[in-house]
């Protein structure tokens, strides 16, 4: 039984990168025109799941941004337009 299910599931994926393949063969050069237009117009988008001291944070340590390093990272994106 787990040796049908695992070849089944193997198909599957030989099929999803097929598949894939087919669509990138397809669409590759123009996905990468687009990309290339976004990357010209397109902003940054960051992410930061919490900013301020560590201390008496609900977040653990290694997730808290210090609001020093926070702000030299504005002060970069600024610098760069």
């Amino acid at each position: 039984m787990i040796k049908k299910v695992c070849l089944v599931f193997l198909a599957l994926v030989v099929v999803l990168l097929a598949a894939a393949g087919v669509a990138w063969k397809l669409n590759g050069e123009r996905w990468q025109q687009e990309y290339a237009a976004f990357r010209k117009t397109g902003a940054p988008v960051l992410m930061y799941h919490a900013v301020g001291p560590e201390e008496g944070a609900d977040w653990p340590k290694t997730l808290i941004m210090k609001p020093e390093l926070f702000e030299s990272h504005l002060h970069y994106l600024k610098e760069q337009g």
